[in-house]
């Protein structure tokens, strides 16, 4: 087995917008890392509170912090600015309300150096911060650490979900990729950019593999972007993002019918929480257009989950007022039956 040996050079990027109570977790997890030559590059996106100025000091304090700023342009924009400005031989990326174990950085280059020709994925955890400020994980049953191979990218979609592909955080990319085929993130589309800057990197290795090694520990909270859109310009730009890859020179029909069976699943998740926080009558025909394009696709695939049939026929033909009073109830109770079953372990402060 291939093990790292400092030769190569790994650029963690960082985007940020107003994170000010929150960056300095981000940094140091990045700092701590037991392989050691490494750059940080945090994008400053046009904050408004002290992030940048908190950037600023740990890179007057380490040579390995690169700071930028940039008017406030996008998650995708601050992004694609650290690709430009990083000088690794590898990238990975990192929210900056998140943070990363020690071992983080030398567990995705061990694995890519064992499998070159792959993308390397990691597991996370989520942590949820409550009102006061404190914050908890659910303790899920032990399981054995579990490595998957997958040979192509017909494999890998059939397991979107599982591996976690919309998200590009607890990855490691090839720089010699991105350079050669100029790959980015789609600006101006902010919601699914993750999973569509993986999808076109995919095209250009053989599959994936995948370790549920909890590398990263993503924070959740209400401010969370993804849920601070209108309903309507999530969904949006989530489609906007699956038409693109949809429309993906090379596609072949495998590939199509889990990239529906994606869109669907994702449509299905949003348009819960949308109906659950009251969304206007505007918002939900424009969900239930969307999904009436795929409805007979999903409902004959044995691919499409039953959960996610019967979402289908909740969302297109249950009263919005009625699911807004039944969702509610449902997920409080479904919450507090994973509290009897999983294990809530407080988080010390970082």
């Amino acid at each position: 087995m291939t093990t790292s040996d400092n030769s190569a050079l790994v650029s963690i990027i960082i985007p940020a917008y107003n994170r000010g109570k929150y960056i300095h977790r981000a940094i140091e997890s990045s700092l701590r890392q037991t392989y050691t030559n490494i750059e940080i590059i945090i994008i400053d996106d046009g904050s408004k509170d002290n992030t940048f100025e908190i950037a600023k000091i740990y890179e007057a304090k380490d040579k390995r912090v690169k700071v930028f700023h940039q008017d406030n342009a996008g998650v995708s924009a601050a992004r694609n600015y650290g690709i430009r400005e990083a000088q690794g031989d590898y990238i990975t990326f990192l929210d900056s309300d998140d943070w990363l174990e020690d071992n983080a950085v030398k567990f995705l280059l061990d694995k890519q150096l064992q499998y070159s020709d792959k993308l390397i994925i990691a597991s996370n955890r989520e942590v949820f911060m409550r009102g006061d400020g404190t914050m908890y994980y659910y303790q899920r049953r032990d399981e054995e650490s579990r490595q998957q191979i997958f040979s192509n990218i017909e494999e890998t979609l059939q397991n979107w979900r599982n591996l976690h592909l919309a998200s590009s955080c607890y990855k490691i990319f090839q720089m010699s990729i991105i350079r050669s085929h100029n790959l980015k993130f789609k600006e101006g589309i902010n919601n699914h950019e993750d999973g569509l800057f993986v999808f076109e990197y995919l095209h250009y290795v053989n599959g994936v593999y995948y370790e549920n090694q909890q590398i990263y520990t993503a924070l959740k909270h209400f401010q969370n972007s993804t849920f601070s859109m209108n309903t309507r310009k999530l969904i949006e730009s989530l489609t906007e993002a699956d038409k693109i890859m949809m429309a993906y020179p090379g596609n072949t029909p495998i590939i199509m019918e889990y990239l529906k069976i994606m869109h669907v699943g994702s449509i299905c998740h949003f348009s819960r929480r949308a109906i659950e926080t009251g969304a206007s009558k505007d918002e939900i025909k424009y969900i239930r257009d969307d999904l009436r394009k795929y409805f007979d696709f999903a409902i004959h695939s044995p691919q499409v989950s039953i959960k996610t049939k019967i979402s289908l026929y909740v969302i297109l033909y249950m009263p919005s007022f009625v699911g807004q009073y039944c969702i509610t109830p449902l997920w409080s109770f479904l919450k507090m039956i994973r509290d009897l079953f999983m294990k809530k372990v407080e988080v010390s402060g970082q």
